[in-house]
Order: structure tokens, then sequence, then C-alpha cells
């Protein structure tokens, strides 16, 4: 009966923790929990939108107006009261936004006919739109366009310049590109820091 009643203490006891082992429990659980801290800051953007297109840090002003505002206000991710204008083209205005999270958005009206119109947005994060700026393609019945948003900077590089001249690329601003439709599928431009990305067809076909 001692053997037996000896065993069965010993069996309770395997399910006690040392002090050494919940030492080391609470070490591990630190660790993660710092871990988790770290993942949190590295994920925050290096860019701000107003870092990255120096139009959204402007007041306001009457051409920042969108042509129909309850409309594009269905832009659940447009922060409307950033848009700025900034740029033009024979049937095409483009603005620049702020996201309601931090995003940098693109903001197209083209109108190729009086009877024939189309607004659009798209937005991408601060980092992406860094990296390799952001696409936006829309198109009516009788025409497309396909529109390329970049930060400040990238197109007053005069080896950018040459590139998409050769390309027959226009820029229509320092912010904004009109792709043609015959344009090469592959143009590459120098972007922030001296990365390199796609602005040609490629780049607007691959969002699809």
């Amino acid at each position: 009966m001692k053997s037996t009643g000896s065993w069965s203490n010993r069996r309770d006891n395997d399910f006690l923790l040392s002090p050494w082992s919940i030492r080391i429990m609470l070490a591990l659980a630190a660790s993660l929990v710092l871990g988790a801290l770290a993942l949190t800051v590295a994920a925050d953007p290096i860019y701000g939108p107003e870092e990255l297109v120096g139009a959204l840090a402007r007041p306001a002003a009457e051409t920042d107006v969108l042509p129909d505002a309850q409309e594009f206000g269905t832009f659940e991710r447009v922060d409307v009261a950033s848009v700025r204008l900034v740029g033009r083209s024979k049937f095409a205005t483009f603005w620049m936004a702020a996201g309601t999270k931090g995003e940098v958005c693109g903001i197209v009206f083209f109108a190729p006919k009086p009877s024939e119109w189309i607004h659009s947005a798209s937005c991408s994060t601060t980092d992406q739109f860094a990296d390799r700026g952001l696409p936006l393609d829309v198109g009516t019945p009788s025409s497309n366009l396909r529109a390329r948003f970049l930060a400040d900077g990238i197109l007053e590089e005069d080896a950018n310049k040459a590139t998409l001249a050769g390309a027959d690329i226009e820029i229509v601003t320092s912010n904004v590109l009109v792709v043609p439709e015959d344009a090469p599928k592959s143009v590459q431009v120098s972007g922030l820091e001296g990365r390199v990305f796609e602005v040609g067809r490629s780049a607007l076909d691959d969002q699809r």
C-alpha cells in the first residue's frame, strides 16, 4: 500500500512547474510580445501622402473641387476634403488626395465627348505608391485613357524625361503621365531612392 501511495504522489507532482520552468515561460512570453511590437513598428509607412505629393499640403482652391462632389463622395477610400488638382490634358482632369486610411489616391475625370464621361479613383499605400506609382485605366464607349500618378521629383529627372519622350508617353504634369494605347509594353524609369519601376502598358495591364 505504501508503494501505491508513493506512486500516486509522484504523479501529482509531475503537473507542478518548477520556478525555473516558470521563469523560462515568462521569458518566452515577453519575447513574443516584443516581437509583435517590433513587427507593428516595422509595418508603419515610410512616407506620408503629403511627403510624396506636395500639392496635398497646399490650401484648397476652387480648382480642387470635383465636378460632382456628391458622386465622387461614393469613393469611400478618398478623403474628399484633401483632393487637389494635379493636372489637365485634352479630355481629362486629374486630382490626387489622401485616403481615409493614410493612402495616396488618384482621381480621373475623362470626357472624350460631351455625351460621354467617366470618373474613377484608385488608392494605394504610400510605400507602394513610392515604389511604383499608381496606375488608373478608364474608358468610355469611344475612347480609353491610361493614366499613371507619380510622386514628386520623378518626372523632373532628365533621364526619365528622355525615356518617356522616346516611348511617346505624355508627361501631363510632374505627377501625371498618360500612356497611349500603342506605347511599349515595358518602359522603366528611376523612382525614389533609385528604385526602377514600370510605367509602360504592362504596369496598367497588371492591375486588371
